[in-house]
């Protein structure tokens, strides 16, 4: 069986986080193969008036995005501060 492939934004990472979904079923060999493959990003911390394009100009210097995804207050309807996915496309 061949090495997954990496994609572009984590090229030149080392190694994996040591942390695991402990709610993933499967090995952590298929973990590690799935994060590997992964075009996900999850992004928080980030400030309340953080803006859609914003987040767009960052990551577009790491690869081409495809999607970004802000989750938002069920109550005012305003960006969460940890809600934000980035997508990038797969090459």
């Amino acid at each position: 069986m061949s090495e997954p492939t990496i994609p572009f934004l984590f090229q030149k990472s080392v190694a994996l986080s040591s942390y695991r979904d402990r709610q993933f079923r499967g090995s952590e060999g298929d973990q590690d193969k799935k994060l590997l493959q992964s075009t996900t990003l999850y992004v928080g911390n980030l400030s309340f008036f953080t803006t859609e394009e914003q987040i767009h100009e960052l990551f577009s210097r790491a690869g081409d995005v495809k999607r970004i995804i802000m989750g938002l207050d069920k109550t005012t309807k305003t960006p969460c501060k940890s809600k934000k996915f980035v997508y990038f496309c797969s090459y």
